[in-house]
């Protein structure tokens, strides 16, 4: 496998934007990286039988349940940014709390934008300086609402630590499908515009056509559950037209005041354990040789892949010629071209 640097540097001066260092900025090779991830299916999430499942009917597995931005007013980039923000929430608690933030807050009171459309640098750079709060502080109006109408004294509030510049070029990008899949592996979910639509959606993970070997990408929209498969889907779109691509690194929950502790776990006994995604290991969370599990379901399943976090993925195992894959509801596409020490609310 190729590796690349873990060396962050400022990006044009843009205060906490950076951007990573490859030694090949190209990515290397498709054969270096797995041919399929989604991070709604970490651990197991979407397996009743799994000790990590969400209980939900849907896919959405770590990630929150797919909102509808209202016709009439163009906030796709707040929906897209928190949507992203809250799948985050779930992977750093390492538990689903599908805590509803406020898309208002972001539309009223970050300055990033209006119904008319939006800026998702500035939005993630609100999420970095001010954070998020709830749904029942600012509740969805779709309206370019006064920011005053938000509640004055919330008891949660969710900050973005960092926001990383994955690719801004979108005259350049074409070379770069596995930096962006690397990206995924290293950062969890990611939001990005598609450029001929100006429609921000989160990725959510990566497949291969076993017909074309072209690479498919899985996103989260915001046009209500009757979209795709409980509004998600999947998108053959040329990677010039997946750009600008953004990551969050950390993120901190305070409820009342106090930081809200990740949990760890260690569900199919291994010895090695999972804590939250994305922070260092807690001095309390014992896990063999300091490495987390890549998937805490099984015994079996704990070799730690470079760039996969769940282990029980298909490695440089191409699928045989002729012979597509299964269709199921989740291959609806749209083509183009220790609990927490914080009791946490609902």
């Amino acid at each position: 496998r190729r590796r690349h640097t873990r060396s962050l540097v400022p990006s044009r001066g843009l205060g906490d934007v950076y951007k990573r260092q490859d030694l090949d900025d190209t990515g290397g090779a498709p054969g270096d990286l797995i041919v399929r991830f989604d991070w709604r299916k970490r651990h197991g999430a979407n397996r009743p039988t799994s000790p990590y499942y969400d209980g939900q009917a849907g896919p959405s597995g770590w990630m929150t349940p797919v909102t509808r931005q209202t016709s009439g007013c163009w906030d796709c980039w707040a929906h897209a940014a928190i949507g992203l923000l809250e799948g985050h929430v779930n992977l750093a608690l390492n538990r689903h709390r599908d805590i509803n933030l406020s898309e208002q807050k972001i539309l009223s009171c970050s300055g990033a934008g209006d119904c008319g459309g939006g800026s998702l640098y500035r939005t993630l750079r609100y999420l970095v300086d001010e954070g998020a709060v709830t749904e029942k502080c600012f509740p969805y109006r779709a309206a370019d609402s006064n920011c005053g109408l938000a509640c004055s004294n919330p008891l949660l509030k969710v900050r973005v630590a960092r926001m990383l510049e994955i690719v801004e070029d979108c005259d350049h990008c074409a070379y770069y499908d596995a930096k962006i899949k690397r990206a995924l592996l290293d950062h969890g979910p990611l939001v990005f515009k598609r450029d001929d639509k100006w429609h921000y959606m989160v990725l959510v993970g990566f497949d291969r056509d076993a017909r074309t070997g072209r690479t498919i990408w899985i996103v989260k929209n915001s046009w209500g559950e009757d979209w795709g498969n409980y509004g998600f889907g999947q998108i053959f779109d040329p990677l010039n037209n997946l750009c600008p691509i953004y990551a969050v690194q950390g993120v901190e929950l305070r409820y009342r005041g106090r930081v809200v502790r990740s949990s760890c776990r260690d569900e199919d006994g291994d010895g090695y354990s999972v804590w939250g995604f994305g922070l260092p290991r807690p001095r309390d969370c014992p896990s063999r040789d300091g490495l987390p599990d890549c998937n805490d379901t099984s015994h079996a399943l704990r070799n730690f892949l470079s760039y996969a976090p769940d282990s029980s993925l298909t490695v440089n195992r191409p699928d045989p010629a002729g012979v597509p894959r299964a269709a199921g509801r989740d291959t609806v596409r749209v083509e183009s071209g220790a609990a927490a020490s914080v009791p946490v609310p609902d």
